[in-house]
């Protein structure tokens, strides 16, 4: 390569670098797995052939071992051309998480709400749709959802909630939004009998309502209801519209946070559905042998979980 092509070279990848826009990271995406999966990391170790007849030799060896894949390697290296041919363990997954700004509504607890949420890709335009519903009503949802990870080979077996968790099946609206003051919580959960149903503050008039809802005590040593009369919408209404339904729950009054988990079985097959292609829609080959999961594959989905 003469120096004039390396500069101009250089000067590409610089503008690559400084560019910060979805488009350039996505083009530098590309540029990495094609050195990864395609391009020449290391010289190759064949002679740069000198005729055709040469080219032959090495197709006819490689062909009477029958490494056919070798073959095309082989003729991609010595003609300098990236070879496409695929590599165990980088297939790429079908989904993944997008990160997704967050409702952060005025209230006093506003500086302790996540500013973001991770949402899978497959749900996430529905959810929208969902959020804009409420939006529309003046009504928020502070969502907790991180992007999972797989636990390690010498971990614990993750539980059927984790499982859920890891497949971006669950999550679960931030606490901080309730318990504190009814009277400007976004978020209250009903407190009549057990465990109940969530409701989100609305700036609708023809949502008033009176509500037993939870409150945490003064001295945080758990929970006592408090009736409040407020603008109030039922969240189940909306949010089974996107596929979330409300976590069953135990109607256990001493943590009624479990009112705020929501899973999404869309899509799943009781008695059908199986671990290991649902982690394969989100995770490389690599990702899962390496994990505590492996050993989980088999798994099947009973309609409430996997079990």
């Amino acid at each position: 390569m003469d120096n004039t092509t390396q500069e101009f070279y250089q000067m590409l990848l610089d503008i690559i670098k400084q560019e910060n826009s979805p488009e350039a990271a996505a083009a530098r995406n590309m540029i990495l797995q094609r050195i990864a999966l395609s391009g020449d990391v290391t010289p190759s170790r064949i002679e740069a052939p000198q005729n055709i007849t040469q080219i032959g030799g090495y197709i006819n060896l490689l062909e009477s071992y029958g490494q056919t894949e070798m073959r095309n390697q082989m003729l991609a290296s010595v003609l300098g051309i990236a070879n496409n041919a695929e590599i165990p363990g980088y297939i790429s997954p079908v989904l993944y998480f997008e990160m997704k700004l967050n409702d952060r509504p005025e209230c006093p607890q506003q500086a302790y709400l996540p500013l973001s949420y991770h949402m899978r890709s497959d749900f996430s335009p529905a959810f929208a749709v969902s959020m804009n519903e409420l939006h529309k009503a003046g009504a928020y949802l502070p969502v907790v959802s991180q992007k999972p990870a797989l636990p390690a080979l010498h971990a614990a077996a993750p539980s059927s909630d984790e499982i859920l968790f890891l497949l971006g099946r669950m999550i679960m609206i931030s606490p901080v939004a309730a318990f504190s003051d009814p009277e400007t919580d976004p978020i209250v959960v009903e407190g009549k009998s057990g465990v109940g149903a969530v409701y989100v503050r609305t700036g609708n008039n023809a949502d008033k309502k009176t509500l037993e809802v939870f409150v945490r005590k003064e001295d945080s040593s758990g929970y006592e209801t408090k009736e409040v009369t407020g603008l109030f919408a039922p969240l189940a209404e909306i949010m089974k519209k996107s596929g979330w339904i409300a976590k069953e729950s135990d109607g256990d009054k001493d943590d009624p946070q479990k009112a705020l988990c929501w899973v999404n079985f869309t899509g799943l097959m009781p008695e059908t559905s199986k671990l290991g292609k649902e982690l394969a829609l989100l995770y490389a080959p690599q990702q899962i042998t390496a994990s505590k999961v492996r050993e989980m594959l088999n798994i099947t989905f009973n309609g409430q979980g996997f079990f």
